[in-house]
């Protein structure tokens, strides 16, 4: 059996992990930004849906290699989720069109 050093994710690291699903989130509208010619379903839907959950996959595998628990990979992808749904509310409740 090999022996595997376990070290906490380090502050850095562990704020880029809590915020890499939200900046994910924000990949779509910002390309829609611009002329493109992609279709703003594709920008405005599956684009952030997908790399949303990409990367809290990929936030999951980090900190799971770092640190080898299963318990904290889970806590940190929980914890960004809920950072990049709260920052998309907030996005959706700005970009809202009023009534009047």
């Amino acid at each position: 059996m090999r022996w595997v050093m376990q070290r906490p994710v380090r502050r850095a690291e562990g704020a880029a992990l809590l915020v890499l699903p939200l900046a994910a989130f924000f990949v779509g509208p910002v390309i829609g930004m611009f002329d493109t010619g992609i279709s703003g379903v594709v920008l405005y839907s599956y684009l952030p849906t997908f790399l949303t959950l990409t990367a809290a996959i990929v936030v999951v595998w980090f900190v799971f290699s770092q640190t080898r628990s299963a318990r904290r990979a889970a806590a940190f992808c929980a914890a960004s989720l809920a950072i990049a749904f709260l920052g998309a509310v907030v996005y959706l409740l700005a970009a809202w069109p009023s009534g009047s």
